[in-house]
């Protein structure tokens, strides 16, 4: 589990560095997923976590992390953030990573990179 510090519960955003992540995470799902929007699979992952919100008590979140390559060929990272436990399940995880738009993907290199991944 790990906390976040960032002010808005949207964290879309490329970057080329990783997420870290505590040892101890408990992850929902970690598996290539299909993206309908970009024909092609990603790799998608989960983390629990925690918001502190303006009075400085922490919330359980859930953050959806979905990796995948840019046009140079580089690892790129989107995550987005969960709340409401009743309605967070693998298949909603699942039909929102399906459904993302994903900045600057290069859909060939991204599955070529995925199925060199699974078929090592």
């Amino acid at each position: 589990m790990f906390e976040a510090h960032l002010p808005t519960a949207d964290l879309s955003a490329s970057t080329d560095h990783p997420p870290s992540f505590q040892s101890g995470d408990e992850r929902l799902i970690e598996l290539p997923l299909y993206n309908k929007q970009h024909l092609c699979h990603t790799w998608v992952w989960t983390a629990k976590g925690k918001r502190k919100d303006q009075r400085g008590i922490p919330h359980d979140r859930l953050f959806v992390y979905v990796e995948y390559k840019n046009s140079k060929n580089t690892s790129c990272y989107l995550s987005k953030e969960l709340k409401g436990e009743s309605l967070i399940d693998q298949q909603f995880i699942t039909l929102l990573a399906e459904s993302l738009h994903l900045p600057d993907i290069n859909a060939s290199s991204t599955q070529r990179w995925i199925d060199q991944k699974m078929f090592k």
